[in-house]
């Protein structure tokens, strides 16, 4: 397991769209306000497999109602594919699908798991490759609003 910083030059308010598994799509402008944390998996993987219980665990905790979760599929897989992958698991969390396209605006995935992190404002400010536990992902928030970050809208 890896933690980094994010890079430099991701300081500016990401704006990407990504179709989701329900057939809408995430904008990410529309999560100002609130933390959004993207969790990129592919069904192959497995440390992404066996991070999706916990994962599924931070969504439900009511104490985590300013972050939005999303599990972002990261492999060239058809949607039906993914849909029936999950059937094995009871996620609530809403699946984005990005291929194994970059998404604009932040940096390339270079191993699976890898979650990133956005502000309220809507900045990249965290890099995780490798995967996490609810209690994990808890401390990295945690450890970013100490460090400053700016505190979401109700």
């Amino acid at each position: 397991m890896w933690l980094t910083w994010a890079a430099a030059g991701f300081a500016a308010p990401v704006d990407a769209r990504l179709p989701t598994l329900d057939g809408t799509a995430l904008d990410f402008a529309q999560q100002r306000g609130r933390w959004l944390v993207l969790n990129f998996w592919a069904t192959w993987c497995a440390p992404c497999v066996e991070e999706i219980p916990e994962l599924e665990a931070f969504h439900r905790d009511p104490r985590h109602a300013d972050v939005v979760l999303v599990g972002v599929n990261f492999e060239p897989a058809a949607p039906e594919a993914v849909r029936a992958f999950l059937q094995r698991f009871d996620v609530s969390y809403p699946i984005a699908l990005a291929g194994i396209k970059p998404v604009p605006g932040l940096p390339r995935v270079k191993g699976l798991p890898t979650t990133l992190i956005l502000d309220p404002r809507g900045e990249l400010v965290r890099t995780y490759v490798g995967p996490l536990t609810a209690a994990g992902l808890e401390f990295l928030l945690a450890e970013l609003r100490e460090a400053g970050a700016p505190t979401p809208h109700p």
